[in-house]
């Protein structure tokens, strides 16, 4: 299952076309629970904070951009590895979203499972900063925190 989070002002086209795909679900900010694919429409830099702040997510995600001009194309690709479509000639560039589906359903990240304070707790080996054995503990220093096992 892919989740698929559509932040654009074009939803009624990309829904339709999207569901002609098996195993997809659309998804809001809040849900995130795993890797998901991201289509968002980049207008002014507010839109490459929000991108600042799901890098520091545990999950990994695939970013698809609609974008009316070039003036954020740099901006971006110091955030996030990214596939551009120009949001004026959408209709035209839908196989765009085909390549950056099938690039993702073929790179899932890998995940390990830890049991913490009786927890257990999946993470994403991309987000791990670095492990430290700390006596008969490990602590696992990611992205978003610590957790000791």
């Amino acid at each position: 299952m892919i989740d698929i989070i559509l932040d654009c002002k074009q939803n009624d086209i990309l829904k339709q076309y999207l569901q002609s795909f098996l195993n997809i679900r659309f998804i809001g900010y809040q849900d995130i629970k795993q890797d998901f694919l991201l289509i968002k429409e980049i207008e002014k830099n507010k839109d490459l904070d929000d991108l600042k702040i799901l890098n520091n997510l545990s999950y990994q995600y695939a970013l698809i951009c609609l974008i009316s001009n070039e003036k954020h194309i740099l901006d971006l690709m110091e955030i996030h590895q990214a596939y551009f479509i120009n949001k004026n000639t959408l209709s035209k560039h839908l196989d765009i979203i085909d390549d950056c589906l099938n690039n993702f359903k073929n790179s899932k990240s890998p995940y390990i499972e830890i049991t913490s304070n009786y927890e257990k707790i999946i993470i994403n080996i991309h987000s791990i900063l670095y492990i430290e054995s700390y006596g008969h503990d490990i602590i696992i220093h990611t992205l978003t925190g610590e957790f000791r096992s």
